[in-house]
């Protein structure tokens, strides 16, 4: 009893599904398939032995399937899990059925992966690129801002130094202005003195005549004889030492204020120093302090 199973309904519908679907025999012929450029073409070339014995079955009667091309170009093909057809390029999926050594192959177009995977690899490749332009673009403004950063503290640094210049240079012109209203002043003190002087070489010079004249006449007055009277007498001379030491303090100032060239020359220093002496004697007369004096001569 021989049955007989139709098959064609699902193959049309593999067909109409795409043809991923076939069945390859123990031979390695496709018997089945959605693909009808498949049906009936050996999946690998055949070798000699599966010629004999597919030409002493008589399998598929007068199909001339030993004369069809392969699908695939060599059995080492099927590790590549890929096959060239005229739709393009499609991957492939064995699978053994537990029937008589048949084999399901599943496949699937790989043209549509690669246009997604190159899709996802353009996108993925403007992600790259609008986030590097984002990190480049923040990359730059870090550097900006950094450098305007920099700019600003050069500026402050720039326009302390130039504060503290002119705070100096502020100190240094009131300084400035202070050192002239004391140098105005002590000129002024000094055109003050220089009349003083002036004047004191008048005066001493109008007053050293009547001086003279009032000691000559208490000399006179003394020489006479006409004063007995020994405590008038005293007063006489007390009066005639003050009018001596008068006409030397005259005489003191007159040589000060004398516009002589200076000469070097010896100079006899117990007179310098009685002259001294005689100008300081009034404020010793009246303090505690003693004075003493040695003359060199009286030494000797």
């Amino acid at each position: 009893m021989v049955v007989k199973v139709d098959l064609q309904p699902l193959q049309t519908g593999w067909a109409e599904a795409g043809g991923a679907l076939a069945v390859v025999d123990r031979f390695g012929i496709v018997i089945l398939s959605g693909a009808p450029d498949w049906l009936y073409h050996p999946l690998v070339p055949l070798d000699p032995e599966a010629r004999i014995a597919i030409a002493a079955f008589r399998a598929y009667a007068d199909l001339p399937v030993l004369d069809r091309p392969p699908l695939l170009a060599s059995a080492a093909d099927l590790a590549s899990n890929r096959i060239d057809t005229a739709e393009g390029r499609r991957a492939l999926r064995l699978r053994d059925l537990p029937l008589d050594d048949w084999r399901l192959i599943g496949s699937a177009p790989l043209d549509p992966a690669w246009r997604n995977a190159l899709a996802m690899a353009g996108a993925a490749a403007l992600v790259t690129v609008a986030l590097g332009a984002l990190a480049l673009t923040w990359q730059q403004r870090r550097r900006l801002l950094a450098l305007r950063l920099k700019q600003g503290r050069i500026l402050e640094t720039r326009v302390a130094e130039r504060t503290e210049a002119l705070a100096r240079e502020i100190e240094e012109r009131r300084r400035a202005e202070s050192d002239l209203r004391e140098a105005q002043d002590a000129l002024i003190h000094s055109e003050k003195m220089a009349a003083l002087g002036r004047m004191s070489t008048a005066i001493v010079h109008e007053i050293s005549q009547p001086l003279a004249a009032m000691e000559a006449s208490l000399a006179a007055a003394i020489l006479s004889g006409k004063i007995e009277d020994e405590p008038s007498r005293r007063r006489i001379e007390k009066a005639r030492g003050n009018i001596r030491r008068i006409l030397r303090t005259i005489k003191h100032l007159k040589s000060f204020a004398r516009k002589e060239a200076g000469s070097l020359r010896p100079v006899g220093v117990d007179e310098a120093i009685a002259g001294a002496l005689d100008l300081v004697a009034p404020r010793a007369a009246t303090s505690t302090a003693q004075i003493r004096f040695a003359p060199k001569a009286a030494l000797r």
